[in-house]
């Protein structure tokens, strides 16, 4: 990563989150939500406002455009994120969309039959977790489990859920909060999982060690989990070197046609913001050893 794109991304990431904490965090869609870059979607699905908003939220329909998934009301916050919440894990999550998510909603979209009747988690979705949001309503799933380590998202995936409940072919969808903790036995959750799916998570090292016993713990012995997420200055290769203590790790940087197509363009538009480092999420799949 060069220097001009570090500063860019520290200036940014200070951006967003002043904003967030002056109220200023715009409706959450990718064309005005925040981030460490000004690149903000692969254009994987459509996004309609809708005319139901107030002040504290709004509501956008997502589209998937590259197959068959029903239309998807998705609830955006939009109230301030106060200093407190700032303190002791990332909420970015909880004020935008990433182009992690977009994609993992797509990859799952794209390979819905293998998760057909299987029990899913995804980790640390955020305000939306689209990718489980998306998958619920395109496949009868087992059981699918929402989670985010943040109480404002875990509480606003509840009415995402409400809103998705005509389209969902799930045997059951829940959300709850869900924080990363490597002391921690995640009671009826350990060994429940098929699938844990995530995106974008591992951009604090601090919590890798965590992350990778969660990840351990949820799996069933047969079980995978599938990450979408750049390498943000090395991020993603030192989660690597933690998760291969455990796990067999394989890392795939060209996955889909049609996003490996909007990355090289993206690369060659110089105006577009785009920074390979912190944009474009490599495939990592985990399996135990």
């Amino acid at each position: 990563m060069d220097d001009s794109c570090k500063r860019a991304a520290a200036k940014e990431r200070w951006r967003i989150l002043g904003n967030a904490l002056r109220g200023k965090g715009a409706n959450g869609t990718a064309s005005s939500a925040a981030s460490v870059r000004r690149f903000s979607t692969f254009g994987l699905f459509v996004k309609e406002p809708t005319s139901s908003c107030n002040a504290e939220h709004s509501w956008v329909t997502y589209r998937w455009n590259h197959g068959q998934c029903p239309a998807l009301q998705i609830r955006h916050l939009k109230e301030a994120v106060s200093a407190s919440e700032m303190i002791g894990f990332n909420n970015t999550g909880n004020v935008c969309v990433w182009p992690s998510e977009e994609v993992l909603a797509h990859h799952v979209l794209n390979n819905r039959d293998m998760f057909r009747g299987k029990h899913v988690c995804e980790l640390g979705g955020g305000m939306t977790c689209l990718a489980g949001v998306a998958l619920a309503a395109a496949v009868p799933v087992g059981d699918m489990l929402l989670t985010d380590g943040n109480q404002r998202s875990a509480d606003n995936l509840e009415h995402i859920i409400s809103s998705n409940a005509d389209v969902t072919q799930a045997a059951s969808i829940s959300s709850r909060l869900l924080l990363w903790d490597k002391t921690c036995a995640y009671g009826e959750l350990a060994g429940r999982f098929d699938f844990l799916i995530c995106a974008d998570c591992f951009f604090f090292s601090e919590f890798h060690d965590d992350l990778a016993h969660v990840v351990q713990t949820l799996l069933k012995p047969t079980g995978k989990a599938i990450f979408f997420a750049p390498q943000r200055s090395g991020t993603l290769d030192r989660f690597l070197e933690v998760a291969r203590k455990t796990f067999q790790v394989q890392s795939i940087m060209q996955y889909n046609d049609v996003v490996n197509e909007q990355h090289m363009k993206a690369i060659k538009d110089e105006s577009s913001g785009y920074c390979e480092d912190l944009h474009y999420p490599q495939l990592v799949e985990l399996t135990l050893k």
